[in-house]
């Protein structure tokens, strides 16, 4: 999935899913939904992502601290990845946020492993 989010509001910050990276960027919320026992990796793209942004997963909306399964902050645009086991129907929030106030396109691939 692409798209861009300038257009959207900051309702979450990074900071709230394990990590002290916070800000004012505007963020997005995907769920997904296992369709079987697999490694699922999820990655924003440096060729489809235009800013500094974070990537993080969680199995609540919003995020904590005891719900987050991962984050990513790479340096730099896109580049994020974070892989986890999931069992068949079990389903995780997808965040696409962005270091301070940062935001622009961005290109999330989702894989089976």
């Amino acid at each position: 999935v692409s798209g861009y989010t300038t257009d959207y509001n900051s309702d979450y910050e990074p900071k709230d899913c394990k990590g002290s990276t916070g800000g004012d960027a505007p963020d997005l919320v995907f769920t997904f939904t296992a369709t079987e026992v697999a490694t699922y990796s999820f990655s924003l793209t440096k060729t489809g992502t235009s800013f500094d942004s974070v990537l993080y997963l969680a199995d609540t909306c919003p995020p904590t601290t005891d719900s987050c399964i991962n984050k990513k902050d790479g340096v730099g645009n896109g580049g994020e990845t974070i892989e986890v086991e999931m069992a068949a129907g079990e389903t995780v929030y997808v965040y696409v946020d962005g270091y301070k106030d940062y935001s622009g396109s961005y290109e999330l691939v989702v894989s089976q492993k």
